[in-house]
């Protein structure tokens, strides 16, 4: 789940997830996020259509990734009531990798999938992620420094790929 970012970012970064093995993108509807980013116009979800399918091919990936609708952060849980939630915050005390070590079992899968929710320019405000930490989200951090929206993502994605598949010998 991911804030949009402006522009042409977002195709980008979709194409980039995709490539990476995201099996769905859900836009970020979040009180930090203004205007036309709140919404996905249907010009909009054409171009974020096309680049999931373009990515496929690219990557030789099977099957296209869901894009679902956009959501608030308090919508996530009821989507995947058994999936892990995993809160984007540079100022977690705990980093994505190590929270990896100790993945609970059966994480990233159908059943229950991760859940990596990356909020807005300037983060998502203290009540949202109140309201996810009392879904049982947990708050990651992904390094020493705050990263764009779509570096964020695509660091994330990449590092639980590589924490679910890296023992496969890839």
């Amino acid at each position: 789940a991911v804030a949009l970012p402006r522009g042409g970012r977002s195709e980008e970064m979709i194409s980039r997830l995709t490539q990476l093995g995201a099996a769905a993108v859900t836009p970020l509807v979040s009180e930090r996020v203004q205007g036309p980013l709140r919404e996905v116009s249907p010009a909009r979800l054409g171009h974020m259509q096309r680049a999931l399918r373009e990515s496929c091919k690219q990557c030789r990936r099977l099957w296209v990734p869901e894009l679902r609708e956009p959501l608030r952060p308090s919508e996530l849980r009821p989507l995947h009531p058994r999936g892990e939630l995993l809160v984007l915050d540079p100022d977690s005390d705990l980093g994505l990798l190590a929270w990896t070590r100790g993945m609970p079992d059966g994480a990233g899968t159908e059943e229950r999938p991760l859940v990596v929710v990356v909020g807005p320019e300037g983060g998502l405000t203290a009540a949202e992620r109140a309201a996810l930490r009392d879904e049982g989200a947990t708050e990651v951090r992904l390094g020493p420094f705050l990263l764009r929206i779509e570096t964020a993502a695509e660091a994330a994605v990449a590092g639980l790929v590589l924490a679910l598949h890296g023992s496969r010998g890839g």
